[in-house]
């Protein structure tokens, strides 16, 4: 061969490459990841050392001035990158089931969709993770529960696609069991202030802190669902009702 090739030369030749035929050993040696770091000149001789090499196995000769370069047995695999979002997008379960995997995480909203059994018509239930044998939330036929199966064994039993339920989701939820169980007028004990309060309206809600407020005319909220509980209703009667329940004049 004539002119001996530059570093550079030698590295951009290898680059790509995984396996080759040592020159001086004529056995096959996987340089892939030395190519950069570890290649020397030496008696006019390139060598590159390879983890096996470190070893004390010595170096691998990939060129010299009578036969060139060694041969080329493989290149390596191109690597791609996918992000999670495409993999959710096309719903790669076989090929990435780790990021389908569902960890639970006590304090948050789950959503539950029977795929196989009796409740595969209906929508899905929304249910809260208290890390509870049973949980609290709403069923497969939308009504409030607080005896939901143990959601770790729904996962293990493979029948139900649990996610995790959106913001929006939990309030819908939310709302319209306040709506169908409370009424205007009505008294309450609010769970988050610890006091009394009067039910003014049930047509503007807000969803924070994990808890359902109803928004009075004064712009105060008053909370009707908190830490899992709905506000109490406080009976009330009447002057008129209590006179007739008790028979007798109130003065």
């Amino acid at each position: 061969m004539g002119n001996i090739p530059t570093l550079e030369e030698v590295k951009e030749y290898f680059k790509n490459v995984e396996t080759v035929e040592c020159l001086s050993e004529k056995v096959s040696e996987d340089i892939s990841k030395n190519v950069t770091e570890e290649i020397n000149l030496w008696n006019n001789e390139y060598w590159i050392r390879t983890k096996e090499s470190a070893k004390g196995c010595g170096s691998v000769e990939i060129w010299n001035c009578k036969k060139g370069y060694s041969k080329i047995l493989t290149h390596k695999q191109p690597t791609y990158t996918i992000t999670k979002d495409i993999i959710e997008k096309y719903q790669m379960k076989d090929e990435f089931p780790d990021v389908f995997e569902v960890k639970l995480e006590v304090g948050r909203w789950y959503k539950v969709i029977d795929k196989n059994g009796q409740f595969k018509s209906n929508e899905f239930a929304i249910i809260f993770f208290d890390n509870n044998e049973n949980h609290f939330g709403f069923g497969y036929y939308g009504t409030w529960t607080t005896t939901f199966k143990n959601l770790k064994k729904v996962i293990e039993r493979n029948t139900d696609e649990v996610t995790e339920a959106t913001e929006q989701e939990v309030f819908e939820a939310l709302k319209n069991e306040a709506v169908k169980n409370y009424k205007i007028g009505q008294y309450i004990f609010d769970e988050w202030s610890k006091i009394q309060a009067t039910i003014e309206r049930l047509d503007k809600f807000d969803f924070s802190y994990k808890t359902l407020f109803v928004l009075n005319d004064n712009n105060s909220k008053t909370a009707l669902f908190c830490n899992g509980k709905w506000a109490t209703i406080i009976p009330t009667l009447t002057k008129k009702e209590a006179e007739e329940k008790l028979n007798c004049k109130i003065i």
